[in-house]
């Protein structure tokens, strides 16, 4: 297994615990990039500006993830 497959663990039995861009990044699979956009557009999941240094909280990024889970079969229908 080579460095690049591994996801990093996000400590969500520590929900003030901070997780910086590059491990959230990983985690979710998309790039940092990314997520510097949706700061920029205000989307996304809220983060702790700490002088110039970027945070996420984990009890934000467990909130987010809870608000934005699609459960099958509980869509609206018209």
């Amino acid at each position: 297994m080579t460095a690049s497959t591994i996801t990093p663990a996000i400590p969500f039995d520590d929900p003030e615990a901070m997780i910086l861009p590059a491990a959230l990044a990983a985690y979710l699979h998309t790039s940092e990039a990314v997520l510097a956009q949706e700061r920029y557009r205000r989307t996304g999941i809220p983060y702790v500006r700490h002088g110039r240094r970027i945070l996420y909280r984990v009890s934000d990024i467990r909130a987010y993830l809870d608000a934005n889970t699609e459960r099958p079969g509980n869509r609206d229908r018209d």
